[in-house]
């Protein structure tokens, strides 16, 4: 993942350094139901809310995604994690867009929407 001009999030990113490592974090809803579960936010891994604001990945458009102060409980910054296979592979669905994979790139357009995680750093 990278970081273009404005904010806007470019997952088609292929360095991994300390600017473009993020995790997912649980996410602050209501109440655990059904409809709750498996909520993320997608942040740096030294993000701490208590600490005060950081950074997450949020869903503004249809395909645009934007690094914007967190704000706990947004809904524009909460991600629901699906199980996609018995190989431990995965999906992101925000509220307006299906994180996807294209030719081996996470994309928010065309692409499989399984992801998997992989080694960061060695």
């Amino acid at each position: 993942m990278e970081v273009g001009p404005n904010g806007v999030v470019d997952f088609t990113g292929t360095s991994r350094t300390d600017n473009t490592m993020m995790a997912l974090k649980p996410a602050r809803v209501p109440s655990r139901t059904d409809e709750t579960k498996n909520r993320v936010v997608i942040a740096p891994p030294f993000y701490n809310e208590d600490l005060g604001p950081g950074q997450c990945v949020t869903d503004t458009a249809p395909g645009v995604l934007k690094l914007q102060t967190c704000e706990p409980g947004s809904a524009a910054q909460t991600w629901q994690v699906y199980p996609a296979g018995d190989s431990g592979q995965f999906e992101l669905h925000g509220p307006k867009t299906v994180i996807r994979v294209n030719e081996g790139k996470i994309t928010s357009g065309e692409g499989y929407v399984g992801l998997q995680t992989i080694t960061f750093a060695d």
